[in-house]
């Protein structure tokens, strides 16, 4: 009995829930859970089907302690990364819907993705960085001569850098 209990404790611990929480997912009281735990009370048939369906436990684990204490699955992997990288609902909805998405859909994800991740933010087109080299030239040209230049009024700023 107390293997069977000691794992009923040590996948309690490892889900980081409460003797409360799993009762309530197992229809146990706080005081049935404890008796489990301390082995004053076997794990039953019906515990066992219970905490297999609301935990993704591999029921093997439980009954002999053998291979994994989970069985892993698309979601349980999801949530495991959820919780490493503090994803919130919609970062969950959005891998898992990218996820579902046929092979040529995604790559047109990924292409977009891809030349927004590679151009930096603040950068400028290369157009209009030599639109503004030329504007700054040809007012530094005008300062030499002592006259403003139209190339840096207001106007073709905005013109240019927009």
């Amino acid at each position: 009995m107390s293997d069977r209990n000691d794992r009923f404790k040590e996948l309690r611990l490892s889900l980081g829930k409460s003797q409360r929480e799993i009762g309530d997912a197992i229809g146990l009281s706080n005081s049935g859970i404890s008796s489990i735990e301390s082995n004053q009370r076997s794990v039953t048939e019906k515990h066992i089907k219970l905490l297999v369906a609301a935990f993704n436990v591999n029921e093997t684990w439980l009954r002999t302690g053998e291979g994994e204490m989970f069985i892993k699955t698309q979601a349980y992997d999801l949530a495991e990364i959820a919780s490493r990288y503090h994803l919130d609902d919609m970062d969950r909805r959005m891998l898992t819907a990218y996820l579902e998405l046929p092979a040529d859909a995604r790559a047109v994800i990924k292409d977009y993705i891809h030349s927004v991740a590679s151009t930096p933010l603040d950068a400028t087109s290369t157009d209009d960085r030599a639109a503004l080299h030329k504007a700054l030239d040809a007012e530094l040209d005008a300062e030499k001569v002592g006259q403003m230049s139209e190339a840096f009024t207001d106007g073709n700023l905005k013109e240019k850098s927009s």
